[in-house]
């Protein structure tokens, strides 16, 4: 087993199980917790006291986890692609709309719409 710890008490670092890391998220991800950084490779601890090791460590630690986490899909650009059609959906939806976008409903006359059926 391989992962990385932060802090004197060598706190996990946590990593989700149901998706894929890169190297760089890993790295960012350690930089929100306190120095000291140790690598566990099966029990034996490794300290990483430069940026140089953590950025090696973290790069260990990414491509363990995404071997264990093998089933999980690639990152293909769905998300963020959802993501940006939801932000262009709300700016338009809060845009303010003009008066000659169309007719508004003044009366209650202009509520009645000719009906038929067929039979």
């Amino acid at each position: 087993m391989i992962d990385l710890r932060h802090g004197w008490n060598h706190i996990p670092l946590r990593l989700s199980g149901t998706r894929r890391y890169l190297a760089e998220e890993v790295f960012a991800l350690l930089q929100r917790h306190r120095r000291p950084v140790w690598l566990y490779v099966d029990g034996q601890r490794i300290a990483l006291p430069t940026r140089d090791a953590e950025w090696v460590g973290c790069q260990v630690a990414a491509a363990y986890h995404n071997y264990l986490a093998h089933s999980a899909p690639e990152p293909d650009g769905f998300a963020q692609e959802i993501a940006e059609s939801e932000a262009r959906a709300r700016a338009h939806m809060e845009a303010s709309s003009s008066e000659d976008d169309g007719p508004y409903v003044t009366s209650d006359e202009d509520m009645d719409y000719p009906t038929e059926f067929y039979i």
